[in-house]
């Protein structure tokens, strides 16, 4: 499942924690218990797994939105990920502002994902 969506933000670190309440959302709305959220972003992993304060002051509401959601779903869990080790993500992410490609998708992800998406599952499985 994916999701490429527009939202305003004043830096790439909101506009992460943007990704994130929505990715959380998402999972909450579905009743998935069991879920392991994967960022690129280290402040934001940071902050929602220990409350750091690495964070923008722009992203805090959006954290701490977050963080409420997590703490009603203790099957949850934040990862560190390199950009390099999901580059799927960074891809849809790009596609989305450069060529306003928003929507969701379950099975089918656009043609231009398929390459990423292969890699990602290639490195993992090495």
């Amino acid at each position: 499942m994916g999701r490429g969506a527009l939202r305003r933000s004043s830096n790439a670190q909101q506009a992460e924690a943007w990704a994130m309440l929505e990715a959380m959302q998402l999972a909450d709305s579905n009743g998935w218990s069991h879920v392991i959220f994967e960022s690129d972003n280290l402040g934001i992993c940071s902050f929602l797994q220990q409350q750091s304060s690495l964070c923008h002051w722009q992203s805090m509401p959006l954290l701490r939105k977050c963080v409420n959601i997590c703490n009603i779903n203790p099957g949850w869990s934040c990862s560190f990920v390199y950009r390099s080790g999901n580059k799927a993500a960074d891809a849809i992410a790009k596609a989305a502002y450069k060529h306003n490609l928003c929507g969701d998708w379950w099975f089918h992800p656009p043609p231009l994902l398929i390459p990423y998406i292969n890699c990602d599952v290639s490195i993992t499985h090495v």
